[in-house]
């Protein structure tokens, strides 16, 4: 039987990070497609349709906690599952946005094991 491989959508406004996230999930068998806008984001992912979001919250025009209410509102993209990366550590903030829907938070400081380990748990077909 042939697995396909989750395809993964990150959504960040830093190239560097982009990158780094892309080669750490080609590694572990993730398919990772890059958006760093909130708009080319957006589009990306009704294009696309990917397993899970992974989403910046600081970034330029839209913001990331913008950005999740417009997938959540989406009736053919609010069934994706959505974790916050994100530099900012605010509580108030995170909770926020896993009150408005997004599974889990990431700090974009978080090793390949924890990063890996979050997007299995949430990419399984359980969820």
């Amino acid at each position: 039987m042939v697995l396909m491989k989750k395809l993964i959508l990150v959504i960040d406004d830093d190239p560097d990070l982009l990158e780094s996230i892309h080669e750490r999930l080609n590694i572990h068998d993730f398919r990772c497609m890059r958006a760093s806008s909130a708009e080319t984001g957006l589009q990306r992912a009704i294009r696309w349709h990917p397993n899970l979001i992974l989403l910046d919250l600081n970034m330029p025009k839209i913001s990331g906690l913008g950005l999740l209410r417009e997938f959540k509102k989406n009736p053919r993209l609010c069934h994706i599952p959505i974790v916050i990366l994100s530099g900012i550590s605010d509580e108030e903030i995170v909770r926020e946005g896993i009150e408005l829907g997004a599974v889990g938070y990431l700090h974009k400081n978080c090793g390949a094991r924890a990063l890996v380990s979050t997007l299995r748990a949430y990419t399984t077909e359980q969820w």
